[in-house]
């Protein structure tokens, strides 16, 4: 497993993962409009090109907001989400 930061191959993937986690998914839309967002920072979880997880941040004046963490319901267990969290939170220090 890498973690990656999200691009335009991965949106599709990640609402997927949305409609499968949540009650009210983003839709690819919104998801997409995070790539340009400039206060945005997304992450992913690939595997052989697959999209395992997600997770994506805002941040203003020194201060970020987890927005979404999501694992595929196939990839969950394993330590993803963790994997995850820790690497946003390496970026969002640096």
């Amino acid at each position: 497993m890498e973690i990656i930061k999200m691009n335009e191959a991965h949106v599709r993937a990640i609402a997927e993962i949305e409609r499968l986690c949540f009650s009210d998914p983003w839709s690819e839309t919104s998801i997409a409009g995070e790539l340009t967002g400039r206060l945005s920072h997304w992450l992913v979880a690939v595997e052989e090109e697959q999209v395992l997880g997600y997770i994506g941040s805002q941040s203003v004046l020194g201060q970020s907001d987890m927005m979404n963490v999501a694992v595929h319901p196939d990839h969950r267990r394993k330590g993803i989400a963790e994997a995850l969290v820790n690497a946003l939170s390496r970026d969002l220090k640096e």
